[in-house]
């Protein structure tokens, strides 16, 4: 038998409605023409069927043949009619559009319709026969103006379909399926156009079509879908709720009719979707979005992946997702919904009118990926993303506005990062456009109006003209007037009110300014925790913000909290760690205000809290979960205790397989890694539920961790704000603050600008990296080491915690000139550093590992000669020693052996930090490959010292600086007590010598490695070249020749080559 026959004969069984079976007929007319060989399969098929003993299997094939029958009689009562094989030819072109989206197709179609139409003979055809090739055919023009976009298509079909209403007996079964279709065509051109007529009257053929329908008839759930839409699309008009609540309703009924197989049933829930993720933007309703979500899901889930209707369904799915990324903060909804955009756009033609909408989707979730990274690619692929949009739309399109909305947002964006004025100029008048083809009951008015104002406000930072200011103000108030009570977006016009009303009051000094400022950060704060966390965090940071430039430090007690919570919730949603830092940018700078402002009204232990909780949290929230104090736990709760220990280690053995997955395997380790996540954050829940156990890591470190750790030796936290710095000297319980005026923000940033542009060209002048060294140890003692140390007495052991970007900075080497005799700090102390007291008290508790197992990387790459002279000197020390030499020292052979216990490892090679990305600061390996900051982070350590012979190894990233992201807090994080590494590109015979030295000290003579590596600084200060060429003669004759020759050609002529802090001062202890 025939297979296309067969296929046919099922497409026919399956037929449920009227509509359903047009399409069948059109698809397959050859159900029509080959009577024979359809017959002899109905036939077969109830043979069969009753062999077997189906009856009602037989008798519903019985039934379907004998409604064939009928319609094949009426066709050949027809078959004289001179149309027929031209309607043969339209159904047939139109079929194989809908199977392959050519779009020729259609125009042969409509050749075909146009034949019939225009031929004299038709108007003499009969009223039924006219009627129904006036709706088919209008099916054909509304098919290709959706292909194509040519209006003349659209109202081509809409005068077909009005005239078959008006010309439709009103007890014709046809006729409800005639109003449905004009309700289609009308919905269409209002799209186009915007005519509040077409959408009325459409909403009316969409109603009569539903009433017109029986209450069982299988074309129900298509029209009740229709209705929803032209509701919806009213709602987005007026703002009237009524209509969307009636839309969302009637979405619902369509899915409740409609069979679970259905094809039909994709695009129902699509359409809910829609209409609940609106009614989520207008009430803020969670439950609206998430549901929303699920029905977009389900809506792909059951669409064909060729189907047409695929990118419109990806794309309401992407919007959803960035929609739950703007309320929650969870950067992988914006990922997912980026890719959702990106797959919609690879699915459309290039000259589909749906395409601008999807790239203006698209270049929003770009858009706000780049104010989460802060990488300009993103944020120009946006921009012309959106350009692409508007340049693919008509003049009247009623999306347009929203595109020029967009744009100007990018286009501001792009100002902020660049500060080129033509950029601010170009998205003014972008925000303007949009404004003005916006209708003023639009619901999206409000945000335009907002996006205007923040615009204005950008201007008059650059020019301050006053009257751009007023004009952004009243823009902000003018969109919280028209913004409901409940709008998740609320909380964000507030804040933008609160910050143009703070640049006014320091324009005016009016005190309404600030009271109204003050109030509408205060609206913010508490709507933005029900609505937006995002927005919860950003006006609680701006109005913070504003409170400390007045000296108002209640305020800051008042919006601290809140900024804490919503920084804190949305940094623990992010799964991979690069989102969490990418969160952490919003608090960099507010806990040094906080401490400041403490300080003024002598809450020492406060302040203290406020730096040790507020830097580091990262490392600190991963030391929490992996050293917590479960002593009690285990005492009140055995079985909780025990499930503690097992969910945390499902976490970390999910977090490493994700982390060293192959890309096939990449989604699922991730899914993993998710789940186990989830349920470990679960179990701390029910651990809270415990009395006495309510703050189990919620929070984890305060003061009482400081106390503890500052019991042996001095903590001295020290930082720096625009109104001037001060260091907390922690120490047996009590805090001193010691104020340190010259340490301020512009200070601090001309003196490290200075001072790495000196670093960034010391290959051509050697001479100036030298002196700016010597410039900036000599500022720190004055500005920074002398007011801190002028209370501490000599030979006291003493932690530093620098904020922000002093951790760049050789605090140690800071030196006074007396009598021409230098003095450096570290001559009178013993100074090391860390990221906070919970690190330190971390690593103490490995201060006893035995010293007896090392593991040394020398010289991976072959070109530095003076490795072998570091690695020959101290394998001594160690029986018990595993050395991977030259090509051995893989980085695949390194990080397997990082987990086998060494007690010291040394690291003897090239270094590298990336200060834009310090996850991929590292050591360079065999075949250039990075043992990275990621890679230590992954690895389970239990060492005493880790020491790393290499550049640039202590060198912080800067994008989140208070993050102190960098190898030695990476190998805190790992399990080690002690780390020395490096501040700048360090020379590689004086590095050779300072680390022999080193050893010496720490293995041979016993001493802790702080006071190791301050005597060996201290020693190759001061060594003199006689000294160093007689160390020289133990080493292998092949050697000696080279530093010979080394010495010689030292920069520094006299007696003692490494007298200079470059040569010694790079190294620092992290630690204990």
């Amino acid at each position: 038998m025939d297979e296309r026959l067969i296929e046919a004969v099922k497409a026919f069984l399956q037929v449920s409605s009227n509509e359903e079976l047009g399409q069948v007929l059109q698809a397959f007319p050859e159900l029509l023409t080959q009577e024979t060989e359809i017959n002899a399969i109905f036939e077969f098929g109830i043979a069969q069927a009753r062999g077997i003993n189906e009856i009602e299997k037989a008798e519903f094939f019985e039934q379907r043949h004998q409604m064939l029958k009928k319609i094949q009689q009426n066709f050949a009562q027809q078959n004289n009619n001179p149309f027929i094989s031209f309607i043969q030819q339209a159904q047939t072109a139109e079929q194989q559009y809908l199977r392959t989206s050519d779009r020729n197709s259609l125009d042969r179609a409509i050749q075909a319709w146009e034949h019939i139409l225009q031929h004299p003979e038709f108007e003499k055809m009969g009223a039924d026969f006219k009627l129904r090739v006036l709706n088919d055919s209008a099916i054909t023009y509304s098919r290709r103006y959706r292909a194509r976009g040519q209006l003349a298509d659209l109202n081509t079909a809409l005068r077909a379909w009005e005239f078959a209403v008006a010309n439709t007996p009103p007890d014709s079964p046809d006729l409800p399926s005639m109003f449905n279709n004009l309700g289609n065509g009308l919905s269409n051109r209002y799209s186009r156009s915007g005519e509040l007529a077409d959408l009325q009257v459409g909403i009316e053929a969409y109603q009569q079509a539903t009433d017109k329908t029986p209450p069982d008839s299988p074309d129900l759930p298509s029209r009740l879908n229709n209705l929803g839409t032209g509701l919806r699309n009213r709602y987005s008009r007026s703002g009237e709720l009524a209509d969307l609540q009636a839309g969302i309703k009637a979405f619902q009924q369509a899915i409740e009719k409609t069979p679970p197989n259905s094809p039909e049933l994709s695009g129902y829930l699509n359409n809910l979707g829609a209409g609940l993720t609106d009614r989520y933007s207008h009430s803020g309703e969670l439950a609206d979005l998430q549901a929303g979500i699920v029905a977009y899901q389900q809506a792909i889930e059951k669409t064909p992946p060729d189907s047409p209707d695929l990118p419109s369904r990806l794309n309401n799915l992407g919007t959803g997702l960035r929609d739950r990324y703007s309320r929650s903060g969870e950067l992988a909804d914006l990922q997912a919904g980026i890719a959702a955009f990106q797959q919609a756009i690879d699915k459309t033609p290039p000259d589909s009118p749906d395409l601008p909408s999807l790239l203006n989707n698209l270049g929003n979730g770009l858009r706000d990926r780049y104010s989460r990274s802060g990488e300009l690619a993103d944020l120009q692929a946006g921009i012309a993303a959106f350009q692409q949009a508007i340049e693919k739309t008509l003049p009247d399109s009623l999306v347009l506005p929203a595109m020029f909305n967009n744009l100007g947002i990018g286009l501001t964006n792009l100002y902020s990062h660049s500060g080129e004025l033509a950029d601010l100029q170009a998205g003014i008048e972008a925000y303007q456009q949009a404004i003005e083809k916006t209708p003023p009951d639009s619901p999206d008015l409000p945000s335009r109006l907002n996006n205007l104002g923040n615009g204005l406000r950008d201007r008059y930072s650059h020019s301050r003209e006053l009257a751009d200011l007023q004009a952004g103000i009243a823009a902000f108030q003018q969109a919280i007037e028209k913004t409901p009570p409940n709008s998740p977006k609320l909380s964000g016009y507030l804040n933008n009110l609160g910050a143009g009303l703070r640049y006014h009051y320091s324009r005016s000094g009016e005190l309404a300014d600030l009271q109204a400022g003050i109030a509408a950060f205060q609206q913010a704060v508490g709507l933005g925790e029900k609505h937006s966390i995002a927005d919860w965090l950003t006006s609680a940071r701006n109005w913070l913000n504003w409170a400390f430039e007045r000296n108002s430090w209640t305020e800051i007690e008042e919006a601290y909290p809140a900024l804490q919570k919503a920084s804190k919730q949305l940094v623990e949603k992010q799964l991979l760690r690069e989102h969490q830092e990418a969160f952490l940018q919003d608090t960099q700078g507010i806990a040094v205000k906080v401490a400041y402002a403490r300080i003024q009204t002598g809450q020492l232990e406060k302040a203290v809290e406020a730096l040790e909780q507020g830097v580091a949290r990262l490392l600190s929230n991963a030391l929490a979960r992996s050293n917590a104090d479960l002593t009690q736990l285990q005492q009140d709760s055995p079985e909780l205790y025990e499930r503690y220990q097992e969910s945390l280690q499902a976490v970390n053995t999910t977090q490493r397989f994700y982390q060293n997955a192959t890309d096939d395997l990449r989604e699922k380790a991730q899914s993993d890694w998710q789940t186990a996540e989830k349920q470990f954050n679960e179990l701390l829940e029910n651990i809270r539920q415990l009395q006495g156990h309510e703050n189990f890591l919620l929070i984890a470190t305060d003061i009482n961790t400081v106390k503890q750790v500052s019991q042996q030796q001095p903590l001295i936290y020290v930082f720096f704000t625009e109104k001037g710095g001060y260091a907390l000297n922690v120490f047996q319980g009590q805090i001193q603050a010691i104020a340190l005026p010259e340490l301020t923000n512009t200070v601090l940033s001309e003196k490290v600008n200075s001072y790495f542009q000196a670093y960034n060209k010391r290959k051509e002048n050697r001479d100036a990296w030298f002196n700016a060294i010597e410039t900036m140890t000599t500022w720190l003692y004055q500005a920074v080491m002398q007011l801190i140390l002028q209370n501490i007495p000599t030979d006291s052991q003493i932690t530093l915690i620098p904020i922000g970007l002093l951790n760049l900075l050789p605090l140690h080497a800071a030196y006074a000139t007396t009598d021409n005799k230098r003095r450096y700090v570290l001559d009178d102390y013993m100074i090391s550093y860390a990221p906070n007291a919970l690190s330190l008290q971390t690593a103490r508790k490995r201060t006893q590992i035995p010293r007896q197992k090392l593991l040394a990387i020398e010289n991976p790459t072959e070109d530095l000669i003076a490795c072998t002279i570091e690695i020959e000197a101290l394998e001594k020390y160690f029986e018990e020693r595993k050395i991977f030499t030259h090509e051995e020292a893989t980085q695949e052979a390194v990080k397997n052996a990082l987990n086998n216990d060494y007690s010291v490892l040394h690291f003897s090679c090239h270094g590298g930090a990336e200060l834009e990305d310090p996850l991929k600061t590292g050591l360079l390996m065999a075949h250039n490959e990075m043992l990275t900051v990621q890679d230590f982070l992954n690895a389970q350590l239990n060492a005493r010292l880790v020491s790393l012979s290499a550049c640039e190894t202590g060198m912080i990233g800067v994008k989140q600086v208070e993050e102190v992201v960098s190898l030695p807090t990476s190998l805190l994080q790992a399990g080690v007590a002690c780390i020395v590494s490096s501040l700048w590109s360090v020379d590689a015979y004086s590095t050779a010598f300072l680390m022999i030295k080193f050893y010496e000290y720490f293995k041979d003579k016993g001493n802790e490695p702080v006071i190791a590596l301050s005597k060996a600084q201290q020693w190759l200060r001061m060594v003199t070249k006689v000294e160093l060429l007689k160390l020289s003669k133990t080493f292998p004759t092949t050697m000696q020749g080279k530093i010979e020759q080394q010495l010689g050609e030292c920069i520094y002529s006299n007696d003692k080559p490494y007298e200079a802090a470059y040569y010694w001062a790079a190294f620092y202890v992290t630690g204990e």
